[in-house]
C-alpha cells in the first residue's frame, strides 16, 4: 500500500512538470474604491524584478462602463516582449469578462500606461496580469 502511494505521488510529481501554464505577474483585484498599496504578486520572480506596476485604477465612462489603467515600469535596460490581459469582475467579485492575451514592447526603462474598457455595465473591478511573451 504505501508502495503504491510512493509511485503515486511520484507519477503525480513527473506529470505535473509537463503541465503547460505561464507564470507571470499579476494584481490583486483592483477596485475603483479600495487602491491596494502592494499592487505586485508574482508567479515568476524574474519578471517580477523586471517589471513594476506602479499605478493602476478605474474611471467610470459617460455609459456606465468603466475604464482600467495600469502603468508598467521596465526595471531592466533591454526590451522585454510581454502578453498581458485584464480581468473584469462584478460587485459580487465574480468574474464576468476578460481581454484576450495582447502583446506590447516594454523598452528597457520605459514606462507604459496600458487600459481596458469593460463591455458591460456591471464591470467594477479588475485584474491585471502580465506575462513573457513566448
Amino acid at each position: 500500500m504505501r508502495r503504491n502511494t510512493i509511485v503515486a505521488i511520484g507519477a503525480a510529481l513527473i506529470l505535473s512538470g509537463c503541465a503547460t501554464y505561464s507564470a507571470g505577474v499579476g494584481t490583486p483585484v483592483i477596485a475603483a474604491t479600495d487602491m491596494p498599496a502592494q499592487l505586485q504578486k508574482n508567479d515568476n520572480s524574474l519578471l517580477g524584478r523586471s517589471v513594476r506596476f506602479e499605478h493602476a485604477g478605474i474611471k467610470a465612462l459617460a455609459d456606465g462602463r468603466k475604464q482600467a489603467f495600469i502603468t508598467l515600469s521596465s526595471q531592466s535596460n533591454y526590451d522585454q516582449h510581454l502578453q498581458y490581459r485584464f480581468y473584469w469582475y462584478d460587485a459580487n467579485h465574480q468574474q464576468v469578462e476578460q481581454t484576450p492575451w495582447l502583446s506590447t514592447v516594454l523598452h528597457g526603462q520605459e514606462q507604459q500606461q496600458l487600459q481596458s474598457t469593460a463591455k458591460t455595465s456591471n464591470a467594477s473591478a479588475f485584474r491585471f496580469y502580465v506575462r513573457q511573451a513566448d
